[in-house]
């Protein structure tokens, strides 16, 4: 037997007590030395462990137990207490009006807000229409594209602009900007004066393009009242081609429907 394997009986011989035996390790501590006296202090040790009173710890555990028991009762009854305490009425009641009030304030401020949205809101379409109506009376033509494409961004049926878009269409020198303003007018197409001007503008055009634009919006908004105006035009001796082909193509489409 090697020491290392005397080390490792060792435990379980001095555990054995007085009913230990082992011929082998007994053999090997008589002639090894150094296993000897470590295994006599190691006797001497375990004799002294088992001589140590056993101490009972049911007394100890028992009193720390009922100690943590009477802790959680204490907190419980506190907690019931403010239980009972934020159910008591004239409590109950003035959270009630907390919250009323809370509910109120808001109510309030989401008003305001919304007023305030509204406020900013026509201000903004004020200031755009203020620009439409500036750059449609400029002088340059590009100035008054940008003024009726200002127009166009507004959303309400602003008479002024409205106005403005249809002396745009009926008397502005440049052909590009009444063709814009006849396009900027089909949003506004559902207003009588719309239609009455556009009828009425069809046979002062000199520009195919805008003859054409403009029987293209008739049809669009299908206005059967334009019929003998168009008529009218494709009755003309030197009406352009282009123009008497669409004129017959609009006739037909509104005459259809």
């Amino acid at each position: 037997m090697t020491c290392e394997e005397s080390k490792i009986r060792l435990a379980d011989y001095w555990r054995a007590g007085a009913d230990s035996h082992d011929a082998e390790l007994e053999s090997h501590l008589q002639t090894c030395a150094a296993c000897g006296a470590e295994a006599r202090d190691l006797g001497v040790l375990w004799e002294a462990l088992g001589e140590l009173p056993e101490e009972d710890p049911r007394a100890r555990l028992s009193h720390r137990f009922y100690s943590r028991l009477r802790d959680m009762e204490r907190s419980e009854m506190r907690r019931a207490a403010f239980f009972d305490w934020l159910r008591t009425p004239w409590i109950t009641a003035a959270a009630a009006c907390a919250i009323l009030a809370a509910g109120v304030a808001l109510g309030r401020y989401s008003a305001q807000r919304d007023n305030e949205i509204s406020r900013l809101q026509d201000q903004i379409a004020n200031m755009r229409q203020m620009v439409a109506l500036s750059l449609l009376g400029q002088q340059s033509a590009t100035e008054r594209l940008k003024g009726i494409d200002y127009a166009q961004g507004l959303h309400d049926n602003d008479s002024k602009v409205v106005q403005a878009l249809l002396t745009a269409m009926e008397q502005d020198s440049n052909v590009n900007v009444r063709l814009a303003a006849v396009d900027a007018l089909r949003r506004f197409g559902e207003l009588s004066e719309v239609r009455r001007s556009l009828i009425n503008t069809l046979p002062r055009q000199d520009s195919p393009l805008m003859q054409i634009a403009v029987m293209d919006q008739l049809v669009e908004m299908r206005d059967r009242s334009s019929v003998p105006a168009i008529s009218s035009l494709l009755n003309e001796r030197d009406l352009n081609p282009a123009v008497r082909h669409h004129a017959a193509w609009a006739l037909q489409q509104l005459q259809e429907q």
